[in-house]
């Protein structure tokens, strides 16, 4: 499995209206001194359910420390838990004044950031099964490669139909009705992972007999790769975590907006007493 990854699209920015940008001096008044450092936990566990990326701009005010004091952040999709995810990888982060004898205390700073996942989306489901009936044996070699499978991933069987990584997200940060609309999907279009595993050995027997493959889990090594996928999908005739994944998705995006584009950078508050304008003349040496 190909994990989400997460990267700093474009560094540190002073946020400023752009008729301040003119006034800038080659050497930006700040920098990073420690860069946010984004892990795969940084990933929001409703983006990764739903296979959908995701990207968000942050403004924070520094103290004098250099670490952001208070952030306001707009993402894109929303409600997903991207914005908390977002403020917490810029507020690990410290920023530097460049300027000599400046401070970054009360200084704004924008960052962006895209939440980026390389698993392919989902492909629409076929109706029914056209290749050949797997026999006991390839039935029997499916089910000891579906269980070596799960046992590698410390997948335990449960009847729960929504995950409890994604049961905790929906509760604590997701929005509440993106919450309640995700949790009647799962209702309608869920799979416990009992279910998902019987549905597996199922597809993976029948992709058995239609490769003639002794090793089966390539079929897992490979499952990005758009052949696989193809196969799995077809195997999977309308039943299985893929057909499950897509209904899911596109329910949800056709009823909420699931467009990746960098929304408009936030409006910093007017409590911040930001400096950003103010004029600022480095000491001057001694004649």
């Amino acid at each position: 499995m190909i994990l989400p990854t997460i990267a700093l699209a474009s560094g540190l920015a002073l946020a400023q209206s752009p008729d301040k940008v003119e006034q800038q001096p080659e050497t930006p008044r700040v920098a990073w001194s420690i860069p946010p450092a984004p892990t795969e936990e940084d990933f929001p566990e409703a983006l990764l359910t739903l296979n959908l990326a995701g990207k968000a701009v942050v403004m924070c005010v520094a103290d004098a420390d250099g670490y952001a004091r208070e952030c306001v952040v707009n993402a894109r999709p929303s409600g997903l838990g991207l914005e908390q995810h977002a403020v917490e990888v810029v507020k690990r982060g410290r920023i530097k004044a460049n300027w000599p004898g400046d401070t970054p205390e009360n200084l704004s700073f924008s960052v962006r950031l895209p939440f980026t996942s390389y698993m392919p989306p989902p492909l629409p489901p076929t109706d029914r099964w056209t290749g050949p009936s797997p026999t006991s044996e390839q039935i029997e070699l499916a089910t000891r490669t579906s269980d070596e499978i799960r046992a590698i991933h410390n997948e335990p069987l449960s009847d729960d139909i929504i995950p409890l990584a994604l049961d905790e997200a929906l509760r604590t940060e997701v929005a509440p009705e993106q919450a309640a609309f995700i949790r009647s999907l799962y209702q309608r279009y869920g799979l416990s992972s009992r279910e998902a595993h019987a549905l597996n050995i199922r597809m993976m027997a029948r992709m058995i007999a239609l490769t003639e493959t002794p090793r089966p889990i390539e079929f897992a090594y490979y499952s990005d790769e758009p052949e696989i996928q193809e196969m799995m999908r077809d195997a999977e005739a309308g039943e299985g975590v893929l057909a499950s994944t897509w209904r899911i998705r596109t329910a949800y995006c056709e009823r909420f907006d699931c467009s990746v584009e960098y929304p408009e950078e936030p409006a910093a508050p007017d409590h911040w007493r930001l400096r950003d304008d103010e004029p600022f003349t480095p000491p001057q040496s001694p004649d």
